[in-house]
């Protein structure tokens, strides 16, 4: 199966964190997701501002200050466009957005997304309504390659 990477920066926490700490809903997200993904037999690993290294349901959790692997077969940013060169040759890059898209268009941050192309993940229909906007303001997506 895939190895993927997933990257948060957003809080302190790893994937025991959902049963034994309240958490938001982007950090709640990223433990579900790794963990189903790891239940459908890819090799998942997250990379958050977590203590150090684990393994908690089949999903490896280790800080962002680790380095990560050069490749990768599917890279996830969580919401942060300066996490997109997080791992230097991924075959895929993603960008989960998580907030409002219009944070994105932030002139400091979409150069990254110029530059590295992420294909958007998405979690609602108003999101897809906001990007297609944004498309037209200068935010890259896949199919406007």
């Amino acid at each position: 199966m895939a190895s993927i990477i997933i990257a948060d920066k957003t809080k302190h926490y790893d994937g025991t964190y959902l049963e034994t700490r309240p958490l938001g809903g982007t950090e709640s997200s990223v433990i579900q997701l790794a963990r189903e993904l790891a239940r459908r037999q890819h090799e998942v690993t997250v990379y958050t501002n977590c203590d150090g290294p684990i393994e908690h349901e089949g999903v490896h959790w280790k800080p962002l200050s680790e380095t990560p692997p050069a490749s990768c077969d599917l890279f996830i940013a969580v919401h942060q466009p300066e996490l997109l060169g997080f791992v230097k040759r991924p075959k895929r890059r993603a960008i989960w957005v998580v907030w409002p898209v219009n944070q994105l268009k932030h002139y400091k941050k979409i150069w990254r997304a110029w530059w590295y192309r992420p294909v958007p993940v998405l979690v609602s229909l108003h999101q897809l309504a906001s990007i297609r906007l944004s498309c037209r303001a200068g935010i890259p997506t896949s199919s406007s390659r």
